[in-house]
């Protein structure tokens, strides 16, 4: 059995589930309004390296908001 890294090689590896629940945390209508830096303060708070943040916040970036696209069907409609 091979020993997880604990040393310089765990910055490579990110962290999968911490970092679905990261693009949870951006995609709350509530976070929305908070500016980027107080974004990633919260996430380099909760442990996530800067490579987890910057995978989230891309992650985020390009995922649909629920909420938007109901905006755009409704507006579309009119």
């Amino acid at each position: 059995m091979e020993a997880p890294h604990t040393e310089s090689g765990t910055q490579a590896v990110l962290r999968e589930d911490v970092i679905e629940s990261a693009v949870r945390f951006l995609m709350d209508p509530k976070v929305n309004s908070s500016t980027l830096a107080k974004k990633v303060s919260f996430l380099e708070s909760k442990g996530l390296t800067n490579a987890e943040i910057e995978d989230a916040l891309a992650r985020a970036k390009n995922t649909p908001h629920a909420s938007e696209s109901n905006t755009t069907a409704t507006s579309a409609t009119t």
